[in-house]
């Protein structure tokens, strides 16, 4: 049964064994994989019978900024106008701990473009599975969501998905995946002059297993 604690800020589930034959329990590991375990007592260990998500994209592996792709290898990447926070660790398959811009956003430098708007754009990436913790705005259209992302120097990316409406994240974002098919558009904020060396998340892809190779 799945409980929603408001007062204490939890979320919780309790579950009854349908079997009293065979006693298990259920864990979750560092990697965020939930994990169902029975004892064996022929073997008298404990033994995996079924864990969640099936997949290696499993809940922010690949940091802050970081992008998530099953197909790819590495799975995790890089998008234009960003790189690895800590590079050594990077290279060698720790994505924990995320991306930073390569080029400030021109608002955290207050600087004002000829027609007063700051002097950022977007990027715009498809077929994902958007990332978390987004803050939804009512009642506006899909270019009213752009501009108010790019009002607000804390807002980082905006979607404008049919039947949700507008959703923005600030500060950062965590837990983007890439689906081969179907997924959304996402609208990564980013400064001027990095828009325009925007490169397919193919070409990343190449550029760090290259990297990885070299180290």
């Amino acid at each position: 049964m799945f409980v929603t604690d408001y007062e204490g800020g939890m979320l919780y589930f309790t579950y009854s064994r349908y079997n009293d034959t065979f006693p298990s329990i259920l864990i979750m590991n560092y990697t965020g994989i939930f994990e169902k375990l029975e004892w064996i007592e022929e073997r008298k260990e404990w033994s995996s019978v079924w864990e969640a998500p099936d997949g290696r994209c499993v809940y922010g592996i690949c940091g802050p900024f970081g992008i998530c792709s099953e197909s790819e290898s590495p799975i995790c990447r890089y998008l234009n106008g960003f790189e690895p926070k800590f590079l050594d660790e990077w290279s060698k398959g720790d994505w924990s701990g995320g991306c930073v811009r390569r080029t400030p956003l021109q608002c955290e430098k207050n600087s004002i473009t000829s027609k007063g708007r700051k002097g950022d754009g977007f990027l715009k990436l498809e077929g994902l599975k958007l990332p978390d913790f987004a803050d939804f705005l009512s009642d506006v259209s899909s270019e009213e969501c752009e501009e108010s992302c790019l009002r607000n120097c804390s807002c980082v990316a905006y979607s404008y998905t049919s039947g949700i409406g507008c959703m923005i994240w600030h500060g950062s974002i965590l837990d983007d995946q890439e689906f081969s098919i179907g997924g959304e558009k996402l609208f990564l904020r980013l400064a001027e002059v990095e828009l325009g060396n925007s490169s397919t998340p193919n070409l990343l892809a190449q550029k760090q297993r290259e990297l990885v190779k070299r180290k």
